[in-house]
């Protein structure tokens, strides 16, 4: 017996569709603006040797203050949103957990189908933390 049709995953798209989440239209567009950029070669090898050199996670959020929590993820302390310049500038990377990722996506960046909230320049870590305020990645992504 088949399943009913539902609605495409995709904001504001009516088509319906029977397998997957999205329909054919909006799976690339989907694909493009995450799994191509994240999955890369040398995004993940640019974040394997950022961790590797920043192995604590930062705790922007006071999420775990008394305890030292290992960084599985490096995170953007302003959401790039398709802006590939925001997305490479080192000067905007920090050392998150999971935890910290997960809730910056669900609690800022509109994750779950929560509202985006406008942070202007981020959680801080130490300095200005403003993106584009010197520095270069040493890194090709």
């Amino acid at each position: 017996m088949r399943r009913p049709k539902r609605p495409c995953g995709e904001p504001g798209c009516l088509a319906l569709i029977e397998d997957g989440t999205r329909c054919d239209a909006h799976k690339r567009r989907h694909s493009t603006r995450h799994s191509d950029v994240y999955d890369s070669p040398g995004w993940k090898s640019y974040s394997q040797q950022y961790l590797r050199a920043h192995p604590a996670c930062c705790d922007p959020f006071k999420r775990h203050p008394d305890r030292i929590v290992a960084a599985t993820c490096t995170g953007h302390k302003v959401a790039h949103r398709g802006d590939m310049r925001l997305f490479k500038d080192p000067t905007n990377h920090y050392p998150l957990c999971n935890g910290c990722n997960a809730y910056q996506c669900v609690t800022l960046e509109g994750g779950f189908g929560n509202k985006r909230k406008v942070v202007e320049n981020g959680p801080r870590i130490g300095g200005s933390g403003a993106p584009g305020e010197g520095g270069h990645s040493p890194y090709s992504f």
